[in-house]
């Protein structure tokens, strides 16, 4: 973790381990501040072969035209999104199925309508334009918004205040919950970053409900650093067992950050 992190207003780091723990970790400076530096694999993969046609009428069309073509031929099912330059004589517009509207991809057009394609544009310099394409105009917005709700989740906040924050959903119960929490310990204590804990419980739905456990302690972190250091790696189960029942408001919180994860 020795990255210079002011270098950053927001970078993302986004890794999940679905048998063992969601591990959502958020860097940034602050809300207010808004980039497309976000370092994630950009792919939005749709299967939308059908889109590949070519129009020999629209060879002359200007930018309305070519609008009009697609959803004059498209509009019943696909949303188009935005309209975008991709470059010299080739425009793209962000598109979605009306089915699935979540999810998103790039038809292009080139020479004014006179070809309409999906698929990987390389520039003569190497360039893979689309996949910055799809990273710019797909992945980043997504991206920003998984952010913004990311940051009004509850959780127990270990570090600084005023050092760039980790948001981690993490299962208490999970084997990775001791590696993540001893691992990140020196560099907390450091000042480099603060981590936000929010946690989960998923791995042991009929008990000990760990989680709910260090939400109700008097001190959370003192509990989350006896449970990582009393992991019992062969029941998988975290060290901090008190067994409380769980009171309504606790119970939403842990609803809410699991449906967050889903």
């Amino acid at each position: 973790m020795g990255i210079e992190m002011k270098k950053y207003i927001w970078p993302l780091i986004l890794s999940a381990a679905i048998n063992l723990s969601i591990i959502f970790a958020i860097f940034h400076w602050g809300v207010k501040h808004n980039t497309n530096e976000i370092s994630l694999k950009s792919a939005v993969d749709v299967n939308l072969s059908s889109f590949a046609h070519h129009s020999h009428d629209m060879h002359h069309a200007g930018n309305q035209n070519q609008l009009h073509w697609l959803q004059q031929h498209y509009g019943k099912a696909i949303a188009i999104k935005r309209a975008f330059k991709a470059g010299q004589h080739l425009k793209g517009y962000v598109v979605s199925l009306k089915s699935n509207p979540q999810e998103r991809s790039i038809i292009y057009s080139i020479n004014g309508g006179k070809y309409y394609f999906m698929g990987t544009i390389i520039d003569n310099q190497g360039k893979n334009i689309s996949q910055a394409n799809a990273h710019k105009y797909i992945t980043s917005i997504i991206n920003k918004s998984i952010y913004q709700a990311a940051v009004k989740l509850p959780g127990i906040v270990h570090g600084r205040k005023k050092a760039p924050q980790a948001i981690i959903i993490i299962d208490p119960n999970s084997n990775l919950f001791p590696q993540q929490w001893n691992g990140l310990n020196y560099d907390i204590a450091q000042g480099m970053f603060s981590v936000k804990w929010v946690l989960v419980n998923y791995l042991k739905p009929m008990g000990p409900d760990i989680a709910s456990d260090i939400l109700q302690s008097k001190d959370p972190i003192a509990a989350m650093d006896y449970n990582a250091n009393h992991y019992n790696a062969e029941t998988q189960t975290g060290g901090y067992v008190k067994n409380l029942s769980v009171p309504y408001h606790i119970k939403n919180i842990l609803r809410n950050n699991w449906n967050f994860v889903q």
